[in-house]
């Protein structure tokens, strides 16, 4: 039997030693690569507007406040026509429920004054009863009969008034639950007439405020409209990046999750320049996979996948956009 080299074996034997401290390292590494950037922003309308002149350039720096297109809506008169023929149908359902609701009371009121002339005449008929029985009465056997008479007749007065107690009060319900239908109604379309007036005179207002004013110091990276151009509404006209980045973004295993959390302060180091380092705080643990970034990947072919953590940085920092560096606890 051919007898294995002890070389090999010692080879082999340093493989296995040596496979479960590089998953440890892996799962416990100290450092990562990021890039440092922060979200871009777009600026657009949610209006179609026509540009009246541009100020800056894809590429140029901008400050805070420095005017970077006027523009014009072009859906202004739509919109205020709109808004108008809403007006007028918002008073004319008004009227039509006025109307609708006066008439009503009208028939509410009528039906309680019948009920009230009805409830008097059968009071009023029973009373006339009484005094022609108890007269008849009274003549053919004398006064003593009188007594139980009159309790029947107070018996029925009662009922009769009990009666029509429970359908006034119906009524009376109805009309109540009628003024306040009428009132809610006139309050509701107030209101609304109001609304539609403000946002009326805004829209008036918008046409001399059409100004895009950048709202922090970077640079424009993308301006694709021109002077004259018409746009529809949500297109975007300016991406704008701010001078220096906010966030440091790198990625990890899942195995590496349990190492951080938000919070937790790190270093982010330029490998750009010596001595530039800067605390940051984990702000964001991803909640998905993701593909890394192709400058993170060692071998540009090969697939890559992790979670996407991400680094606040302090807003004084010199770090440029899109600069790749070094994350380490």
């Amino acid at each position: 039997m051919k007898r294995i080299h002890p070389l090999y074996l010692f080879t082999f034997a340093i493989a296995l030693l040596a496979i479960p401290l590089i998953k440890y390292r892996l799962s416990h590494a100290t450092s990562f690569y990021g890039i440092a950037e922060n979200p871009v922003k777009t600026f657009n309308f949610d209006f179609p507007v026509e540009i009246l002149h541009t100020f800056r350039q894809t590429g140029e720096f901008v400050k805070s406040g420095d005017t970077i297109l006027t523009l014009r809506r072009l859906d202004m008169k739509m919109r205020e026509r709109n808004i108008t023929y809403e007006q007028q149908e918002v008073r004319l359902k008004l009227q039509f429920d006025k109307a609708t609701l006066a008439t009503e009371a009208e028939q509410l009121r009528t039906k309680k004054k019948q009920l009230e002339s009805k409830r008097d005449f059968e009071l009023a008929k029973l009373e006339e009863n009484e005094a022609l029985i108890s007269a008849a009465t009274a003549i053919a056997v004398g006064s003593e009969t009188d007594i139980p008479l009159a309790n029947r007749n107070v018996q029925d007065a009662k009922h009769i008034r009990d009666e029509f107690a429970q359908n006034l009060a119906e009524v009376e319900i109805a009309m109540a639950q009628n003024a306040r239908d009428r009132s809610s109604a006139e309050a509701l379309a107030n209101h609304r007439i109001e609304k539609l007036s403000a946002e009326l005179s805004d829209l008036r207002n918008s046409e001399a405020e059409l100004v895009l004013i950048s709202s922090d110091n970077g640079m424009i990276g993308q301006m694709d409209v021109g002077a004259d151009d018409k746009v529809e509404a949500f297109t975007p006209l300016v991406k704008l990046y701010e001078e220096h980045p906010n966030t440091a973004v790198f990625f990890i295993g899942d195995r590496q999750l349990t190492l951080l959390k938000v919070g937790d302060s790190l270093w982010v180091e330029s490998l750009n320049l010596d001595n530039l380092r800067y605390r940051g705080v984990v702000s964001s643990l991803g909640t998905r996979i993701t593909s890394y970034p192709e400058r993170l990947k060692k071998f540009p072919e090969a697939r890559v996948w992790g979670r996407e953590v991400q680094v606040q940085l302090p807003p004084d920092n010199p770090f440029l956009q899109g600069e790749r560096v070094k994350i380490s606890f």
